[in-house]
């Protein structure tokens, strides 16, 4: 698994426990936060370590191609058979 931090996480830690049962992600969610980082996944199997920002983006968000809005409608009649 690869990892990559963005920003400074810090000193490793002295020591960490790790609960019965808990899945490796969960202890990793668990000491990132205890540090107040993001664990995201860099789309290409494997693990960002940053921080959210702190100002806001250049631009608005842009929808692919030349989609300006988009409308649904939803019902969940019908949903269940007799």
């Amino acid at each position: 698994l690869k990892v990559r931090a963005d920003v400074d996480v810090g000193e490793p830690f002295d020591k960490l426990t790790i609960d019965v049962g808990e899945t490796a992600l969960s202890a990793i969610e668990k000491a990132a936060r205890q540090r107040a980082l993001l664990v995201t996944s860099d789309g290409v199997e494997g693990l960002v370590l940053t921080r959210s920002g702190k100002e806001r983006a250049a631009g608005d968000i842009a929808f692919p191609g030349d989609l300006v809005v988009s409308r649904g409608a939803f019902s969940a009649r019908q949903r269940f058979s007799d």
